[in-house]
């Protein structure tokens, strides 16, 4: 990975940047700490209230109903979940959601060159047993244009002094609205 897009990858998360000493990231963030240095390890997220929670993302394929090709379409979801899995997931650090294969999976992760040699790993195994339900991303309405709304406006932040945050609150506070509204 060169210097910029380090750099442009410290905007994204701010636990890459080598100045947070602990953050909450998702096992296909570690992309930003290959090379970033040796010194980082996974910890599981404290309990709040003696609840144990981890949000968990899970990304899906689906055949549509009334898709054209629904037999060419189930073949090639087939082929990366089952043929290609063990290939990919690495890639993307999606932990395989058939059990029998995470072993396998997190041995692989373990290997990445970039990483240090002892991360436990197992803190993100254990961490399926405590998925968040409902998930994260569940009660906010019209994720992915609210996402896009709070990336701008931090991104915004995080590059631009002087501002007014109590009027910048306000104003992202009307835009989200406005979207749900809009639904």
């Amino acid at each position: 990975m060169t210097e910029a897009q380090f750099t442009a990858r410290q905007v994204d998360q701010g636990f890459f940047s080598g100045r947070v000493a602990m953050a909450e990231n998702f096992l296909w963030t570690t992309y930003g700490v290959v090379g970033a240095g040796k010194d980082w390890d996974l910890a599981a997220i404290p309990a709040n209230n003696g609840k144990i929670t981890a949000p968990l993302n899970a990304d899906t394929f689906a055949v549509i109903k009334n898709s054209k090709n629904q037999d060419a379409a189930f073949a090639a979801m087939v082929y990366l979940l089952q043929d290609r899995s063990s290939s990919l997931l690495p890639l993307y650090g999606g932990v395989p959601a058939r059990t029998a294969e995470q072993d396998a999976f997190f041995t692989s992760v373990a290997k990445t060159e970039g990483f240090p040699p002892d991360v436990d790993w197992n803190v993100a195994k254990e961490a399926i047993k405590y998925a968040d339900i409902p998930n994260f991303e569940a009660p906010m309405p019209v994720y992915n244009k609210s996402l896009k709304i709070l990336e701008t406006y931090r991104s915004k932040w995080f590059t631009t002094g002087g501002l007014d945050l109590d009027r910048e609150f306000e104003a992202l506070r009307a835009e989200l609205q406005s979207a749900w509204d809009a639904g």
